[in-house]
């Protein structure tokens, strides 16, 4: 039975292991949106925000010959609730919420 891996050995690696680490990571991702209100940023954080989950995959772990990344994933576990961090102001400027 092989190992299911990327990394390539050759007969030079003759009695060599390959090792395996399991390392959990939090991601962060605060997104900021521009809309009219906090229903239509809700709907916009869900429809455009998040995480692109394709460019998770190999991107994101450095990968050499003799080191490859076998799986990578980020779950969902909580948001914070929504709020107002600025508001455009006629200039195009953003101003505090609380300057509205």
């Amino acid at each position: 039975m092989s190992y299911d891996t990327a990394i390539i050995t050759t007969s030079e690696d003759k009695g060599k292991k390959i090792y395996r680490q399991k390392t959990y990571y939090t991601l962060t991702l605060i997104e900021d949106v521009i809309a009219t209100n906090k229903d239509e940023a809700d709907k916009m954080l869900l429809d455009q925000g998040g995480i692109d989950y394709q460019a998770i995959n190999r991107e994101l772990a450095h990968t050499t010959c003799n080191v490859d990344t076998f799986f990578i994933d980020a779950d969902y576990d909580h948001a914070e609730a929504i709020k107002c961090v600025g508001v455009v102001d006629e200039e195009g400027e953003v101003v505090d919420c609380d300057k509205e």
